[in-house]
Order: structure tokens, then sequence, then C-alpha cells
């Protein structure tokens, strides 16, 4: 672990290693008290059989994303005394546009996708009927928890993390040890396999460099739940081999792996993995000329 410095007012100030331990250790404390209470409790698992419940996802997701809120917090006010909008989470004015940018940003490769798993007969479409019993008990818990669990994953791999990685190493390897975690925990999905989880850390990479170029978290939390919704919720497709219920449509992906994805998913088609990079790197690449927070971004830089 880092060696603790002292600055030039003599002040002893904390490694990388320490904030990241803090980070991470009060982030899992509050996650497993939370599981350990949710079985005690004898709630009901998220999933059973490959399929969400809404309901039961909603509640994972305020307490995840509260874990994050919690462990950020404290860490960033103990070490560096600075409030947690400085870790990309400004609520000054352009970060509604960065939201609504990246949710319509990030549901282009999922309709991209499925329109050429149509056209290949790849795709089965069945409609399903939504009542509005089904709507307040299924598509709006389901769509509730995607935003918060989306945003719950981008404070934890590209929020203070990705800050003190770049910090340490630059920014190159902070968007590569991010992506890689961020495709690694995937791997306990239903379903994971190597081809999707190479490009599920890809797209992690290159979220965490849309982070750095924009300033904030804003535009790449709105990028992944757009993805999630659209999948999910307007598309019917499975996320990460799992199923989300309260779409209007269900799809059924048919022939070739490389089309489909196999039991995984899209997220493991070859329509994927060369579309996602194009749509994600355009938007990171012009991510600057978009609303953003150009004073943020000197926390990304390297410490010398």
């Amino acid at each position: 672990m880092e060696a603790d410095r002292v600055d030039h007012h003599g002040v002893k100030r904390r490694g990388v290693g320490w904030k990241i331990a803090s980070l991470l250790l009060i982030y899992l404390l509050l996650a497993s008290f939370f599981n350990v209470a949710w079985h005690l409790l004898r709630i009901p698992p998220q999933m059973q059989h490959g399929i969400l419940n809404p309901g039961l996802m909603l509640l994972s997701g305020m307490i995840l994303l509260g874990a994050i809120l919690v462990a950020s917090v404290w860490t960033l006010r103990f070490f560096d005394h600075r409030p947690l909008s400085t870790v990309g989470v400004p609520l000054s004015r352009p970060w509604v546009w960065q939201t609504l940018i990246g949710l319509l940003t990030g549901s282009i490769p999922p309709v991209l996708f499925f329109v050429a798993a149509y056209k290949l007969g790849s795709a089965q479409v069945e409609r399903v009927p939504l009542e509005l019993p089904h709507v307040l008990t299924q598509t709006l818990p389901a769509l509730g928890s995607i935003l918060l669990l989306a945003f719950h994953e981008e404070l934890l791999y590209r929020g203070y993390l990705l800050q003190l990685i770049s910090q340490k190493s630059g920014r190159m390897v902070a968007a590569v040890i991010t992506g890689v975690l961020f495709g690694l925990v995937h791997a306990g999905n239903s379903a994971a396999n190597p081809q999707g989880l190479i490009f599920t850390a890809i797209g992690g990479a290159l979220l965490a460099w849309l982070v750095m170029r924009n300033g904030s978290l804003w535009m790449a939390g709105g990028y992944h739940a757009g993805w999630n919704a659209t999948a999910s919720l307007v598309l019917g497709l499975n996320v990460s081999g799992t199923t989300m219920p309260g779409s209007w449509i269900t799809t059924t992906l048919t022939g070739p792996r490389w089309i489909s994805g196999g039991l995984y998913g899209f997220e493991s088609s070859m329509i994927t993995g060369l579309t996602e990079p194009v749509v994600l790197g355009t938007l990171g690449w012009i991510a600057f000329r978009l609303p953003s927070h150009p004073e943020l971004r000197r926390y990304f830089e390297k410490r010398r």
C-alpha cells in the first residue's frame, strides 16, 4: 500500500492505496450488511430461473446506490476534504442535458443490434399486452431499478475509484483497469462467456474515457441506463443473460452465435461488439464539445 506523504503545510496525506481500500471496504461492509439483513428478513431472491423481480431489483438498486454514496462521501471527506460533487455528480445546470444525451446515445447500440438481427432472421418478436396493473407493478419498478443500478455502477467503477487510479497511474491505465473490473464482475451473470465479458470490459473502458473527457458521470450514467432500458424494456432482449419483465414485446434470438450472442444475449453478439465501440467511442471523442464540467477534469490528472 502506498506510503503516506506530508504536504507543504506539514499535514500527513494518505496514499492512493489507503483511499481505495477505504472506499471499497466501506462499500463491501455496507453491501454485506444489507445482504445478511435481506436473508434474515426472508426476502425472496431477486432472480429466479433467469427472470428478475422488478420490485426487488428496485429495492436492491436503492440499497447498492446508497452504499456506494455513503462510501464515497465518507472517504472523500476523510481523506481529501472535498464534496461528492467533485467525483462527477455536480448538480449544476448541464447535468440534465448530459444525462439526456447519454440516454439517447445509449439506446443506439441495442436498436442497431435489433434491426440487424431482425433483418437477418435471428430475432422473433412477440407482442406483450400491457395493462395498467402490469405497467405499475412491472414496467415502472423495472425502469426505476435500471436507473438506480446504472448510476450505482457508474459511481462505483467510474467515480472516486477511477479518479484515484488516474491520479496514480494515468488515464489510460485507469480506463483499462476499471474496464477489466467492470467486465469481470459480470462473470457471475447467467450464461456469461468470454466473448461477452470482453465486450463488456471494452464498453467499461470507453465509459471511463467518456467520464474523463466530459468531467462528470451524468452522461455515462445516462448511456448505461439508456442501453439497459432500451434493450430490456423496449426491445424485450435479455441483458447479461437475464430477463427483465415489463417490456411491451418479447424478442427471442436464434441463429448463429455470432449474431444472437448465445444464452448470454445480444451483449455477446459480434454485431454489438462492433457497433458499441463506434457509438460509445464517438460520444467519448466529442464529449468535451458537449455540455460538460471541465473544472472537474483535473481530478483525473496524474499526480507527480
